[in-house]
């Protein structure tokens, strides 16, 4: 880490307009929340302001890492109106899935399809475990900022036990290597907890792997998984109660 420049950024950083890459990440930022507000109003927990101390860290981020949250929020934008166009709502999770698949270029069995309820939590991995699509019902749980979102790893935001990121790994890897065509989990995997590491609320859920599913990229046959998850949120204990 810079040294010099966390100390000037720590002493100087005002707003994001001050800063090509974070004013585009601020534009983006807000193009992304008001989409979101437009289609699932009050649903949405997600915080469109950020820290001084998150701006702090996404500008130590290397210049190629900035650009590449950037454009990662910029193509969901892209992804969302393409949607919206076709007349597909961001809350309808099959209807989302089966126009991801054509804007994509994966095949979708039709029976994949009934897995999804309401509420779940449907995302698409590629062989790096990059994750390629997401639809928008996290945000309905999540108590973090997108720019946290976009700039933290994942394992320092939330807290899940190792064995269970073991299992879900061992999975993946028996669909990549096509043991596998689909691994329904309801009844093989037990329920889990994750927790959020970094939030004031330090809020808890409970998620119950529904599926993995291997699915073939065309034209490339590249192997992607879809994964299903369904997702309750634990009541807080009273240490986590702010009494006003």
């Amino acid at each position: 880490m810079n040294l010099d420049k966390l100390s000037y950024l720590q002493n100087n950083f005002t707003k994001p307009l001050d800063y090509p890459l974070a004013a585009k990440m601020q534009a983006a930022i807000e193009n992304f929340s008001q989409r979101l507000e437009i289609e699932f109003g009050s649903k949405i927990r997600i915080r469109r302001e950020a820290e001084v101390k998150d701006w702090v860290k996404f500008l130590l981020l290397p210049e190629k890492d900035q650009s590449t949250a950037i454009s990662s929020l910029e193509a969901a934008i892209r992804f969302m109106d393409g949607a919206l166009e076709q007349g597909v709502s961001l809350a309808d999770d099959k209807s989302l899935l089966t126009h991801a698949s054509r804007q994509l270029g994966f095949s979708l069995e039709n029976d994949l399809l009934d897995y999804l309820a309401p509420g779940d939590l449907v995302k698409i991995l590629n062989k790096d475990f990059l994750q390629i699509y997401r639809n928008f019902n996290f945000f309905a749980y999540c108590n973090y900022s997108l720019l946290e979102l976009s700039t933290y790893p994942w394992y320092e935001l939330y807290e899940r036990s190792t064995t269970v990121t073991d299992q879900l790994i061992e999975m993946c890897g028996r669909l990549f290597k096509g043991e596998s065509e689909a691994l329904p989990l309801k009844q093989r995997m037990e329920p889990y907890t994750v927790t959020e590491l970094r939030t004031e609320e330090k809020n808890s859920f409970i998620i119950k792997e529904k599926l993995l599913a291997r699915m073939r990229k065309w034209p490339s046959g590249d192997i992607l998984i879809l994964s299903v998850k369904q997702i309750e949120e634990l009541a807080p204990s009273p240490s986590k109660v702010l009494y006003i």
